[in-house]
């Protein structure tokens, strides 16, 4: 049997541990109506999981027995930091679930010239994000950036190896000449439903990115975010 796989803020080790998380407890006990004695996977957030077993129930904990604990050895290389443009809420939804299955370690909501919705629920992305790398089997969550300015974004993305700004007007991408080997730590800029604005192109050119396209279709934001966060961090694998 398939078992669920968890991730939460603890320090996992052998023996009986505590996990005083009152949605955990209430998706195990309430939702999932797993009893003692029933085994999930667990992480830590941090590259560590182990299988455990439902021991008993507090009210807002769960006490498990850990057994042993090993490496979680699926996370990409690299490092993909996507810049996304805010978009509708439903849209917004689907690129953070879909990006973390993908591989992306961060996400950064990005205010532009033709964003339409400013307010983000940072608090359903959260858990959007927390629930996707469960079902994908990640070692770690990726984290969701609260909302910034495009310039603001740039100004970010100086710490990464490489930036790679998406634009239709842009150079056909080729994952072998644009990603080097030696890249770790990738910015992928995602544009919103309207697209850049050529001041923004010529910005993001300003601060050293790269100029490309995903093709000659004109893709969805939400479908060009994702495919787009996917070559990237496959990049060093090709």
């Amino acid at each position: 049997m398939k078992l669920h796989r968890f991730i939460a803020n603890v320090a996992l080790r052998a023996g009986t541990i505590v996990i005083p998380e009152p949605e955990l407890a209430h998706q195990l006990r309430d939702v999932l109506r797993l009893q003692p004695g029933d085994e999930i996977i667990l992480g830590d957030g941090r590259g560590n999981e182990a299988i455990c077993r439902v021991v008993s129930y507090e009210q807002d904990s769960v006490r498990l027995t850990v057994n042993e604990v090993t490496e979680n050895t699926l996370e990409p290389y690299v490092d993909v930091y996507l810049y996304l443009s805010v978009l509708k809420k439903e849209n917004l939804e689907l690129v953070a679930q879909k990006a973390t299955e993908v591989g992306v370690k961060v996400i950064i909501p990005v205010i532009s010239a033709r964003t339409v919705k400013f307010d983000v629920r940072s608090e359903s992305m959260v858990r959007i994000v927390r629930e996707a790398a469960e079902q994908s089997g990640r070692a770690l969550v990726p984290t969701f950036h609260e909302p910034m300015e495009l310039s603001t974004a740039l100004e970010h993305a100086k710490g990464n190896d490489l930036n790679i700004f998406f634009d239709p007007g842009g150079a056909l991408f080729d994952i072998h000449a644009t990603i080097p080997k030696t890249a770790q730590r990738i910015g992928v800029f995602i544009g919103p439903e309207g697209g850049w604005e050529s001041g923004e192109v010529e910005l993001a050119r300003q601060h050293g990115c790269i100029i490309t396209s995903l093709g000659k279709l004109i893709l969805r934001a939400e479908t060009a975010a994702v495919v787009a966060a996917y070559l990237a961090a496959q990049g060093q694998s090709q």
